[in-house]
């Protein structure tokens, strides 16, 4: 799957999951906020990133900054952290003010390498 239909996938089990009373927005939220706490090198942003991605380039992208990167790539990636702090009040919208472009010259296919700190529940 793409970066950006895997933040509308999360954005979409987050408020089906909050229609059922779960708990999957505030785990989103929780570790939104260790992300950012633990700032873009730490484990807490490698993991929180791992929600969105499918293989080790989506990954990569999500994670490590690189001078060849688009002009959008760092509005992108602050964004994907910060729009799940608001948590399941405001729906946690992860792929807002994100660029579909994002997505652009990378497999969609997911090759087993990257480990989601929790399960996304089905929508």
């Amino acid at each position: 799957m793409k970066i950006f239909e895997n933040l509308q996938r999360v954005a979409a089990a987050v408020a089906v999951d909050e229609l059922a009373g779960g708990t999957f927005g505030e785990r989103v939220k929780n570790a939104g906020i260790a992300a950012v706490m633990g700032g873009i090198s730490s484990q807490q942003w490698r993991d929180y990133m791992a929600l969105f991605a499918d293989n080790a380039d989506q990954l990569r992208l999500l994670t490590t900054p690189a001078e060849t990167d688009p002009s959008y790539m760092a509005q992108s990636r602050a964004y994907i952290v910060t729009n799940s702090i608001c948590g399941t009040i405001t729906g946690t919208r992860t792929h807002l003010n994100v660029e579909r472009a994002i997505d652009d010259n990378l497999s969609d296919a997911d090759d087993g390498s990257v480990t989601k700190p929790f399960p996304v529940p089905p929508i």
